[in-house]
């Protein structure tokens, strides 16, 4: 059975989420923070594998989806090469747990996972300077899947964990469309269903 640990990586807080494609399964989220980098960049890729491994232990593990690591180009002007340089470092440290494990690792696209949790992946005009609105979108869709995350980070493990089972799993996909999920919900507002 396929079992997937999705990874939002980030240099101070990484979201991560692990879940099967079953009928009715609930999906084990979390965050994995690090103390703080400068200086500490060893001590904090030793306690990121670490971690790793815990769940590992705790889950048959077969895939691991992380998000690509990317620079916002629109933001240049404000770009931290060291929040990258982390990113990266966290990714290379999965890859390699990955493979070690004999998982199978793959790369999730953000536009892509943003798209299929989210509904798109372009922010709507009205909030083109809003640096939040991804954040807030990702923890008001996974509390609409009655999912309680503390941290954005969570949440948006848990669309990569979506975009990941769908990508593998064709009866997840195929229950779990978006579109499908919307279509259905106008359907029953027009029957009378929610009055």
């Amino acid at each position: 059975m396929t079992c997937v640990l999705s990874l939002d990586i980030a240099m101070g807080r990484t979201g991560w989420a692990v879940g099967q494609p079953v009928a009715e399964a609930r999906f084990s989220h979390g965050v994995f923070e690090t103390e703080n980098w400068s200086g500490n960049e060893g001590r904090n890729l030793v306690a990121f594998r670490k971690h790793l491994e815990s769940l590992r232990s705790l889950y048959p593990l077969t895939h691991v989806a992380i998000e690509q690591v990317f620079v916002d180009v629109s933001k240049a002007s404000r770009f931290q090469f060291n929040g990258t340089q982390g990113q990266m470092m966290l990714s290379g440290v999965a890859l390699e747990w990955a493979c070690r494990s004999s998982i199978k690792a793959v790369e999730v696209n953000i536009d892509d996972w943003r798209m299929r949790f989210l509904g798109l992946n372009r922010r709507p005009k009205d909030h083109k300077s809003d640096d939040k609105y991804w954040k807030h979108t990702a923890l008001r869709r996974a509390a609409e899947l009655n999912y309680y995350c503390q941290h954005h980070d969570e949440a948006e493990a848990l669309g990569i964990l979506d975009f990941a089972l769908a990508a593998l799993d064709k009866p997840y996909r195929l229950r779990t469309n978006p579109r499908q999920a919307r279509a259905q919900a106008d359907i029953d507002n027009k029957r009378g269903i929610f009055a």
